[in-house]
């Protein structure tokens, strides 16, 4: 737990570029941790298969607004349809051309929207290196995520 990143008081559990560890083994460490925090914030990615899906209470989809975003969005929701995990959706700013907006998006899908989460460029180098997004003060990534951590009862 000590070398987990946290997030105010939820701990994270972040895949990185080297992957994720085997489906196999989510299930139980994820099971270990919940006995330990009072929320987790599991970082699947889209290949997460449906039995790490029932493993969690909420799903919180995050989707750009691009096409190839958009038809990510709707093969994963077929993939999971079945998980019966509730889902919402937290849509993402793209910096590219926007096959549509968050409402409409959200629409689209049939989950709720939850919460919108402007383009960060220093993301991915951040969590690289063991940042989340509330480490930065000043950024509008986060508010936006304290507001969508609110939204979904972790803040």
């Amino acid at each position: 737990m000590a070398n987990l990143p946290r997030w105010a008081r939820v701990s994270v559990l972040a895949a990185d570029t080297r992957g994720t560890p085997a489906s196999s083994s989510v299930p139980g460490v994820l099971a270990s941790v919940r006995r330990a925090c009072r929320g987790v914030v599991l970082d699947l990615p889209r290949t997460a298969d449906e039995g790490t899906v029932r493993c969690c209470d909420l799903l919180v989809v995050v989707s750009g607004t691009d096409a190839g975003s958009a038809a990510g969005l709707a093969a994963l929701l077929a993939r999971l349809g079945s998980s019966g995990v509730e889902t919402v959706l937290a849509v993402r700013r793209d910096q590219g051309v926007a096959i549509a907006g968050a409402e409409e998006l959200a629409q689209w899908c049939g989950l709720p929207l939850a919460g919108r989460l402007p383009s960060s460029p220093r993301l991915r180098g951040d969590l690289a290196r063991g940042l989340g997004p509330g480490e930065r003060r000043r950024s509008g990534l986060v508010r936006a995520v304290r507001h969508l951590a609110e939204e979904v009862g972790l803040a």
